[in-house]
């Protein structure tokens, strides 16, 4: 098949209405080539939010510590490893820009898809009047505009831009399906036999098997299962359905059965590696099935998902018809209806030929791909916050939904007129929300004005970590996470869960998690109403700086907060009255955040839970005071699973006890125990944990 360009243009040295139209495709792909390369060159730091913030944070860390899965870094759903963010360290390195590497990082994997996606057109048997139009639709930079600037899991954010999530795993699917139809096309020696260069065929194929069989092990390593589910389990019931077809089991000796079949059992194996090596497990290991109150809902949210993933739906009721954005969603609809009235000519076509016995049989496996995702989405639970879908997952429905239009509109007549309306309307239609789209994209920014000078008086203060409070707003959450990865000369961390006592650990790093690695000079950023809710032991410590907008910044001289119960990777531990993992039961803290017991309290006050010790000879250290000689006061180290006391010191009247060679013989969840009798009042300070 020739993809000569000249040839679309002219017949008898004349353009021709065919070639004019192909021009205009040929400029659709320029413009939407010319977004996605701005957009991920000069806007990524200006859409910001929590999945995007924590992939550049990923790439930074990764570029610090010099390791694929550094261990300053709270992983998420997947290892990292299957998305741009490592190629994207590399480039941060170079170019000391997390967003200018992250952007040259996304178009170099789009370029990838790209040119797989060629080949994978090429292999169907389209010409190069649709692959351009394939190229349309792939290239559209569907921006969920209800999301620019906080979580943004858009086709856009997801395959061509932003954190580019997607992207790797988009490129070990095509790649599979690649290799499969050509082993297919391999199989069926009278398409084999018509081939113009076999030795050239066969080169191509086996490259494609070994970039397929290495991305597809990089997949499973980092994200488990889930390019197995969404592409070779329907490949799977492709060869079942050929088996009906053929009505002969001979189809199993097919190589493209072989070949899914070793990357299935590749991909478990890579799992159980990474599980191993890593111990990890990606999320898939935790799905459930729908349940029968959710199953309605499930498949609703399934169809609203679709249309939220090409833009055809806003979450809120407030966009008016008229309005730019309303434009553009009704011309959303519209595509979606292309794609409907072309996959239903598609589907009656393939209905035919199967009846006529006239088929090639690999047509079949796009069809199959949407029916086995939309089953699994169906009866797994997919909701993200209980009411919407992951419209990502649908990102594979809709490329191979690209395979089925291009299919149905190759199989028209070109004498049809059809064939030219509906090819014009669908890349007129797309290039007008491809430009649409990225205007609202470029207007709505995250807000640059107070933020950017709020960090910049923040390195002034000469602290190494910022911590961030704030439960009252959730614009705060997300920009608490922005911080991150817009100010990279120190540390932010964001306290979560409505508690002072824990930070946030998905996505973020994990730097001074425990007091003892700073217990100087910090910064707090809060708001007032969020101020109000932080006890006065916290707020006592910390003096007003400035404001800027609703945020303001606070400084304190020493660091008030410890964010972890224990961390092994300490040799010193600093656990104050409030940490995580002390109980006082009914004593209370007063304004130093210490633990009174009066006169009238005894027997067990304090409760200090230290999980995971691991082995090793350990002192502790608890400091108090009292008025009394505190000759009734003693402590106890015991291990938490049976009770049994390890050590025990009774308290001195230095207003101090170590308690020294705490022999723990394997990792276990200790607690530090303290018990008085009435007659006199006890302060419990703090506890330092010494590892020797």
């Amino acid at each position: 098949m020739s993809y000569n360009l000249i040839n679309q243009f002219k017949k008898d040295n004349k353009i021709t209405p065919k070639g004019i139209l192909f021009i205009f495709m040929l400029f659709v792909i320029v413009v939407q080539s010319a977004i996605i390369i701005y957009s991920n060159l000069f806007e990524l730091e200006h859409h910001l939010g929590f999945d995007a913030s924590s992939a550049y944070l990923q790439a930074v860390e990764i570029w610090r510590c010099k390791s694929l899965v550094p261990s300053t870094f709270a992983l998420t759903t997947t290892l990292g490893l299957d998305s741009p963010t490592p190629l994207a360290a590399l480039f941060y390195g170079i170019t000391g820009n997390i967003f200018l590497g992250f952007g040259i990082a996304n178009i170099i994997l789009d370029v990838v898809i790209a040119v797989i996606f060629y080949n994978l057109l090429k292999e169907f048997k389209l010409s190069a009047f649709e692959i351009a139009l394939g190229f349309i639709f792939l290239l559209c930079p569907f921006m969920t505009p209800d999301h620019f600037i906080d979580n943004n899991l858009s086709y856009f954010a997801m395959v061509l831009g932003e954190q580019g999530s997607y992207s790797v795993k988009i490129i070990t699917m095509l790649l599979l399906l690649w290799v499969v139809v050509q082993l297919e096309h391999r199989n069926n020696k009278a398409l084999q036999a018509g081939s113009e260069n076999v030795s050239h065929n066969n080169i191509k194929l086996y490259i494609s098997i070994v970039f397929a069989t290495l991305f597809s092990m990089l997949t499973a390593i980092s994200s488990g299962i889930y390019v197995a589910i969404t592409i070779l389990v329907p490949c799977v019931f492709y060869y079942v359905f050929k088996i009906i077809y053929k009505n002969s089991l001979k189809v199993l000796k097919d190589y493209g059965f072989i070949f899914t079949m070793a990357q299935l059992v590749l991909t478990f194996a890579c799992k159980a590696i990474s599980g191993h090596i890593f111990v990890f497990q990606s999320k898939e290991s935790s799905m459930v099935l729908t349940g029968i109150y959710e199953f309605w809902h499930n498949i609703g949210s399934l169809i609203m998902g679709y249309l939220q993933l090409l833009c055809g739906i806003s979450i809120e009721t407030t966009t008016s018809l008229f309005s730019f954005r309303g434009i553009i969603q009704i011309l959303s609809i519209g595509f979606i209806l292309f794609i409907l009235i072309l996959m239903v000519i598609s589907v009656k076509r393939i209905i035919k030929e199967i009846k006529q016995k006239d088929i090639d049989f690999t047509e079949i496996i796009p069809y199959t791909i949407i029916l086995v995702n939309i089953a699994i989405f169906i009866f797994s639970y997919t909701l993200y916050d209980g009411y919407f879908f992951e419209y990502r997952y649908l990102i594979i429905v809709y490329l191979m939904q690209i395979v089925i239009c291009l299919k149905a509109i190759n199989k028209l007549s070109d004498e049809h007129i059809f064939k030219a309306l509906i090819t014009f309307a669908i890349s007129f239609v797309l290039l007008c929300e491809s430009v649409g789209l990225f205007r609202l994209y470029h207007e709505k920014t995250i807000d640059s004005d107070t933020l950017v000078p709020l960090l910049e008086e923040v390195d002034t203060l000469d602290v190494p970590i910022a911590y961030v409070w704030g439960t009252t707003s959730a614009q705060m959450q997300i920009d608490a996470r922005n911080f991150r990865i817009m100010d990279l000369n120190l540390v932010y961390r964001t306290l979560t869960d409505d508690t002072y006592q824990r930070s946030n650990r998905w996505g973020d790093y994990l730097y001074y998690d425990e007091n003892s690695q700073w217990t100087g000079r910090t910064v707090l950023i809060t708001t007032l109403d969020d101020l109000t809710t932080l006890p006065e032991f916290i707020v006592n410590k910390y003096t007003f700086v400035n404001n800027y907008g609703d945020y303001l910044i606070y400084v304190s001289e020493i660091n008030p907060f410890d964010l972890t119960a224990f961390d092994n990777n300490c040799t010193k531990n600093i656990n104050f009255m409030y940490s995580e993992g002390v109980d006082i039961g009914w004593a209370e803290l007063d304004s130093n955040g210490y633990l009174v017991a009066d006169d009238t309290v005894s027997g067990n006050i304090m409760n200090m839970t230290l999980p995971g010790v691991e082995k090793g000879t350990y002192s502790v250290t608890i400091n108090y005071s009292s008025d009394d000689n505190n000759s009734d006061t003693y402590f106890e180290i015991c291990n938490l699973a049976d009770d049994s006391v390890i050590a025990k010191a009774s308290a001195t009247a230095y207003n101090e006890t170590t308690i020294d060679n705490i022999e723990v013989n394997d990792t276990s969840d200790l607690i530090i125990k303290c018990f008085k009798k009435d007659g006199y009042s006890l302060i419990l300070k703090n506890v330092h944990i010494n590892r020797k």
